[in-house]
């Protein structure tokens, strides 16, 4: 059987394939600094042309698609013209990076100070533990950067609750997702529906008519992936719609009556045609490719459709239903990390705080930057000076109307097993083979078994 899980950033930008990666590109500056690729035992590199001697080198590993999207290559170039004593220097993010890196520093030879991209509240403190990053806050009381010292509380409190664990600041945001939806505008004013509905009964009821309508195109009326932990699918709903997201250990309440009502509502709607069954099936292609009415899951998923098949096609992201009795909708934050041992710590989070924090001109272009991705800025302050000044950004003050209501994630070292058990199980479910709570019940006595092996 197939599994339908959610995606990273990376994933969906190879799904999208090259016209929207060129889409993206299109909306940031272009790259002008020149490099010269190097072998490395560590990873491939992408590095510019050699320092002057003395000059101290900051490396950074990065993924490519952080570069593809924003235009931190030229503003790294700025950046590193104005320094008289250091330089930045990326390097690429490659698999089994965390290994070498670790093993590095157990050898004291470790040359790297920062990593992106990493999800502070799922990652954070198992890293920690394992000695591989330390935490952010003597270099941010440490740094004379413009913004250091009002970043920490200007962030989000969503987006703090999820960097700052156990009283020290791991992850250094420079954006976040939220769950959103999306739609076909096309199809909405063919049914003479304005926007989106505001319940997830209502919502089942337009795509209904969707599927009716365009059933010969095989196109469907709704979708979403299969399983992705909180984010998408039924975990969305599920966050949607109730008060407490967590037990007391930090495990998603999968055995809960409202997640099995939201299990079940997934599979009523492809057990009547109007999602693809088992649910799940397609994502992402077929949303990406016009073939879904209305779609849920990472908020950018509407403006990577609005890539593939124009604004005039697609809908801006939108809310979920933002009822009284939910938790708003799920936001993880995208952050930088400080590589433990490293040799250059400062400097590194002087750069990020220059580059990244909105109080020069340097850190609003770069939030502008993220902004044009359709990704949701970190610090109040963006969205004082960035998002309130563009009209074509009001979309998203709907999203950060949802997004202030969410619970941040407890910190975890457990996400990874929490959604492996319960894609497993909710596969099975979708695909008839087990009755919804007995889904759950048996996934979260799976979930405990691993998690008190993981401790053994």
């Amino acid at each position: 059987m197939q599994a339908n899980r959610g995606l990273s950033r990376r994933q969906w930008l190879k799904a999208m394939g090259a016209g929207v990666a060129g889409a993206l590109l299109s909306s940031c500056a272009p790259r002008v600094v020149e490099k010269v690729v190097k072998e490395t035992v560590m990873v491939e590199k992408e590095v510019a042309a050699p320092a002057p001697r003395g000059k101290k080198q900051v490396k950074l590993i990065c993924h490519d698609w952080v570069r593809n999207e924003l235009p931190i290559d030229q503003l790294t170039a700025d950046y590193n013209q104005a320094q008289t004593d250091h330089e930045i220097i990326y390097e690429r993010w490659v698999e089994g990076w965390d290994n070498k890196v670790l093993s590095a520093i157990r050898a004291g030879n470790n040359e790297y100070s920062g990593m992106f991209e990493m999800r502070a509240f799922e990652y954070a403190l198992g890293w920690s533990k394992q000695g591989l990053i330390q935490p952010f806050d003597d270099y941010i009381n440490g740094s004379t950067a413009p913004g250091a010292d009002t970043l920490v509380d200007d962030m989000l409190p969503v987006i703090r609750g999820q960097c700052i664990l156990q009283g020290k600041m791991y992850g250094f945001p420079i954006d976040f997702d939220a769950t959103g939806m999306a739609y076909r505008k096309d199809y909405f004013e063919e049914l003479g529906v304005a926007e989106l509905p505001g319940t997830w009964k209502e919502i089942g009821e337009v795509a209904a008519e969707i599927r009716e309508k365009h059933k010969d195109e095989n196109v469907y009326g709704i979708g979403s992936s299969a399983s992705w932990y909180i984010f998408g699918g039924p975990g969305a709903i599920f966050y949607n719609t109730c008060k407490q997201v967590f037990d007391d250990d930090g495990i998603v309440r999968y055995d809960s009556e409202e997640f099995v009502k939201a299990l079940e509502l997934c599979k009523s709607w492809s057990d009547r045609d109007i999602a693809q069954a088992p649910f799940g099936t397609g994502w992402s292609d077929a949303w990406l490719s016009g073939k879904w009415g209305i779609a849920w899951n990472q908020h950018p998923l509407a403006i990577w459709a609005q890539n593939n098949l124009g604004k005039q096609v697609v809908s801006n992201p939108q809310p979920l239903p933002l009822g009284e009795d939910g938790s708003g909708c799920a936001v993880w934050a995208i952050s930088w990390c400080c590589l433990n041992k490293a040799p250059h710590p400062q400097e590194y989070v002087d750069y990020l705080v220059n580059l990244f924090y909105p109080g020069t001109d340097m850190g609003i272009t770069m939030n502008k930057a993220v902004c044009a991705t359709g990704k949701l800025p970190a610090y109040q302050k963006a969205w004082d000076e960035v998002v309130e000044a563009d009209p074509d950004l009001e979309w998203m003050l709907k999203m950060g109307e949802i997004a202030a209501k969410a619970v941040p994630p407890p910190g975890l070292t457990t996400a990874a097993i929490q959604q492996d058990r319960q894609a497993a199980w909710s596969e099975k479910y979708f695909a008839g083979e087990v009755g919804a709570k007995e889904a759950m019940d048996r996934c979260i006595e799976e979930i405990k078994a691993e998690i008190a092996k993981m401790r053994a």
